[in-house]
């Protein structure tokens, strides 16, 4: 009996090859084994699929180590997954244990249509390259008309073929164990960037120098860094499988292309339906509340003073299934008459909690709602399990020098309002053509790329705008803001006793994410993550970034991310 312990779809290929010769037992991550079934049904139909079978890792770790189970060898396909080295070691150690040969195959990435059930490192580098396309073109659709998408990843970039990577590495299995990587052959290999320039009708430059990089370019190769370093590591001896051919690869990429604008299409047919679907529960004299999901950990949104849930539509969509998310209406005024006080939020959010919940929740801020959760933990600590900050504005916190040009500058215009309220107009007038025109997210004037990162999305504009509807709204809008600036956290954060993560971005004109890696060491049990060439909406912007940062935190809350400092996107 082979084990073989891979989540890639080549394994499903080796599996089914060698089943012919003796009994195998494939072994995924857990959360795999619906889709490793079901990709074993597709080659074997429903009912040879039975001879083959298809274990939780977790499952096959225990009958090996109870000695109820005795491979004749261990095989482990490396593609790129996550904790692949982890479970690599891991798997050595059992082999060792057992006396059993272990082999241990890294496989080059595998040309995958978009449906395969088991997705590659070929799916990383599609997923990556929909997201920045997608991401650049919501705010300048021509960019790409202008500019090429570069990356350090070789122009000879080739993918394998699945069947002929699984002949090679069972070919490969009759001498002596050793360590051995499966590459693409170097004949007539087709240019991988012609592929993806005919689908998305951009220019794709391949083994580009890093100096060339643009900040969008530096985002797509953030979202690649797993293959751009896989391609420069050299591991055991190589054995080549065929390349995927030009009509072929063009095809997939082509699959690929269709598959990301049908998603694009289906998210927006979601988002439209995603308000009328929630429940809305309010009491009299208390805030109105959105619950989206029925199941799963519940998470409140503390949303910014004055703005609207539209920011958080994309992310609620992610994380709906599997969470209960949580949105309310922060009031316009108080219950004197006056505009909503800081401290008449915090009674909100204690009455929103206490509605939809019996247990300890998780607090999720932006903007000007970390304070505002900080206030609340602090108030109230046995109803808070963990806290997500994305991007803060903590103002005041320690000397000025984190401030950004935009709260300088607004700090300045408020002021004026105060002493001179007729102003409200010519003032409302300066800041919203100020935001329609993108000037408080300037970015490097000579980097295009990071100009048009950091430009906010035309679809946002209407709501980052509200506060400024009419002059009455500007003059509360600016007394709000400068009482939350009034209140600082500086010694308050030192009491947090339960997990944050503390989310910056690279682009954030808004708020510093240098002041926000310093709120994060003042925290005694924090993690600090900075996106790369995210802006202040983050949350709308890069909604599948967010949901795995917080899906990770909340499965392990006191567990380390990789590059505590930035992560890829």
């Amino acid at each position: 009996m082979v084990w073989i312990i891979s989540a890639c779809p080549v394994a499903v290929h080796v599996a089914v090859g060698l089943l012919e010769q003796e009994p195998v037992v494939l072994a995924v991550p857990d959360r795999r084994v619906s889709a490793a079934r079901a990709a074993v049904i597709g080659l074997l139909g429903r009912g040879a699929a039975e001879k083959l079978d298809v274990w939780p890792e977790e499952v096959a770790r225990s009958g090996a180590c109870s000695g109820i189970d005795s491979p004749r060898e261990i095989w482990r396909l490396s593609c790129l997954a996550e904790n692949d080295d982890a479970t690599t070691v891991l798997w050595a150690d059992v082999a060792r244990g057992l006396g059993t040969p272990f082999r241990l195959f890294y496989l080059d990435p595998v040309a995958e249509t978009p449906i395969e059930a088991l997705p590659g490192p070929f799916s990383v580098f599609m997923h990556a390259l929909h997201q920045t396309v997608d991401e650049v073109r919501s705010r300048d659709a021509g960019y790409f008309d202008r500019k090429a998408l570069r990356t350090t990843l070789p122009a000879d970039f080739a993918s394998l073929d699945a069947s002929s990577a699984a002949c090679t590495i069972v070919a490969a299995s009759s001498g002596p164990p050793f360590e051995c990587r499966i590459a693409p052959d170097s004949v007539d290999r087709p240019l991988f960037s012609d592929a993806i320039s005919d689908a998305y009708e951009l220019e794709l430059v391949m083994g580009a120098q890093s100096s060339t990089l643009t900040a969008v370019d530096r985002l797509f190769e953030s979202r690649l860094c797993r293959i751009v370093d896989w391609a420069d590591a050299t591991r055991g001896v190589t054995r080549r499988a065929r390349t995927v051919g030009g009509p072929e690869l063009k095809s997939v990429v082509k699959d690929w292309h269709r598959c990301h604008t049908e998603s694009l299409r289906a998210e927006r047919s979601r988002l439209v339906a995603l308000p009328a679907s929630a429940a809305v529960s309010s009491s009299s004299g208390e805030p109105a509340f959105h619950i989206f999901g029925e199941r799963g950990p519940t998470i409140v949104i503390v949303n910014a003073i004055a703005q609207d849930d539209r920011y958080w539509v994309r992310l609620i969509d992610r994380l709906a299934n599997e969470h209960r998310v949580v949105t309310w209406t922060q009031r316009t005024w108080g219950k004197e008459g006056d505009a909503a006080s800081f401290a008449d939020h915090v009674n909100d959010l204690n009455a929103v909690i206490n509605s939809v919940a019996d247990e300890p929740v998780h607090l999720m801020g932006w903007c000007t709602g970390p304070k505002l959760c900080t206030k609340y933990c602090l108030s109230h600590p046995r109803q808070i399990s963990s806290m997500i900050f994305l991007a803060g504005t903590y103002r005041p916190f320690g000397d000025a020098r984190f401030d950004t040009d935009y709260e300088v500058a607004l700090e300045m215009v408020f002021k004026l309002l105060d002493q001179s309220p007729r102003a409200a107009a010519m003032v409302r007038t300066t800041l919203l053509n100020a935001l329609g025109g993108g000037r408080f997210n300037a970015a490097t004037p000579d980097d295009l790329g990071a100009e048009v990162l950091a430009r906010i999305d035309p679809a946002l504009l209407t709501s980052v705008s509200a506060p400024y509807t009419d002059d009455q709204s500007t003059l509360r809008y600016a007394g709000q803001i400068r009482e939350f600036w009034n209140y600082s956290i500086e010694q308050d954060v030192k009491g947090i006793q339960i997990p944050v993560i503390v989310v910056g971005a690279e682009l954030d004109r808004v708020a510093s994410p240098h002041l926000a890696l310093r709120v994060a060491q003042a925290i005694p049990h924090a993690q600090y993550i900075r996106l790369p060439g995210a802006t202040h909406y983050c949350m709308y912007d890069r909604p599948d970034d967010i949901a795995s940062i917080i899906r990770r935190f909340l499965h392990d809350p006191y567990g380390a991310f990789p590059a505590a400092s930035e992560v890829p996107a």
